[in-house]
């Protein structure tokens, strides 16, 4: 996820969103690295509360990491449809004088 030149011009917290996005990945994989038990599909009853921890942590920092995408779109989106509207919105919409009619 990297954010381009136009997108941080519109929506400047992208490029912190999108470090913090890359940390996270980091972050998870070593989670993981340190907890390989919680990367296996068969359960964690039985193992220490470290490991359970370290899984809802890396759920949680997964979750975090959708969030931060969804944010991105939506802001990107409004920004857009923000800018649109300007274009087309330069001044109140006066309906024509019908003729004979002053002004």
């Amino acid at each position: 996820m990297h954010a381009t030149h136009e997108d941080l011009i519109e929506v400047p917290q992208l490029a912190v969103l999108d470090a913090l996005h890359s940390v996270l990945d980091s972050a998870v994989a070593l989670v993981v690295v340190q907890h390989p038990e919680i990367a296996e599909n068969d359960g964690l009853v039985g193992l220490p509360p470290e490991v359970w921890v370290a899984d809802h942590l890396a759920v949680a920092m997964r979750d975090l990491q959708r969030l931060i995408l969804r944010y991105r779109e939506a802001a990107l989106d409004d920004s857009r449809y923000r800018m649109r509207m300007h274009r087309f919105n330069r001044g109140p919409i006066t309906p024509p004088t019908p003729p004979g009619h002053a002004a």
